[in-house]
């Protein structure tokens, strides 16, 4: 899911695989086992867009993602796998949102000016901390790159730049908290032949299937997964 997401579509849809996997593991083991398969993919997705990115903007965005991966470094740990599940559920349902209003919020976005500071500055630590604890950033982070009007190459390139980046500086709190051990590298290690299975698929299906049709398939997949998070983790507390 996330090869082709990342590589053929560029549609954020790997936001989906952790709610997903929560769905059968601890939500934080499954984030932890998720993140090497990332940086895998877009360590390819680097050289592909090579060249291509606004270093400008990456630039300036990265601090504030940097504030928002501290944020979620210290709250990461305070969270038992109930609460865990249901903040998954609730991020689950406000991509799906997020994906359904997509074309109103990219007209509205292009319409206007570039943000300012302050806005950069808290969409970018959203970006930080959703990205942090489940791999989510790709909605904030698209509503600032979207508000620069960037042509669509360079916007899927600094998209892929700005993700690499988030992902390479999660790696370091990941390790520090203990996340990543080696059942999550051996978890990691078991997916990574399906990484070019899913780039291949991801190339071939965006010749002959639409974004919008692929991102309905993630939409009722991952509606179904937010729900289902959220009744299983307000039922375990209650």
């Amino acid at each position: 899911m996330a090869g082709i997401s990342k590589s053929g579509f560029g549609a954020g849809a790997e936001m989906a695989v952790v709610p997903i996997m929560a769905l059968f593991i601890q939500p934080q083991a499954a984030a932890a086992i998720v993140l090497p398969i990332l940086l895998v993919i877009d360590a390819a997705n680097l050289w592909r867009y090579r060249g291509l990115w606004n270093r400008k903007l990456v630039f300036s965005l990265v601090p504030a993602a940097i504030i928002g991966i501290c944020i979620g470094a210290m709250t990461f740990q305070y969270l038992n796998a109930d609460v865990f599940r249901i903040a998954l559920g609730v991020l689950a349902l406000i991509f799906v949102a997020y994906r359904l209003m997509n074309d109103w919020l990219s007209k509205s976005a292009q319409q206007m000016n570039p943000p300012g500071t302050m806005f950069s500055i808290v969409f970018g630590a959203m970006a930080g901390f959703t990205s942090f604890v489940a791999h989510a950033g790709s909605p904030p982070a698209k509503i600032i790159l979207l508000r620069h009007n960037l042509p669509k190459q360079s916007f899927v390139a600094t998209n892929s730049y700005l993700f690499a980046s988030i992902n390479g500086l999660k790696l370091i709190p990941y390790v520090w908290l203990g996340q990543i051990t080696v059942e999550s590298l051996k978890g990691s290690l078991a997916l990574f032949p399906f990484i070019p299975i899913g780039v291949i698929l991801g190339f071939w299906l965006n010749g002959i299937v639409s974004e919008k049709r692929f991102t309905a398939i993630i939409i009722v997949a991952l509606t179904g997964a937010g729900l289902k998070l959220l009744w299983d983790g307000a039922t375990a507390l209650m």
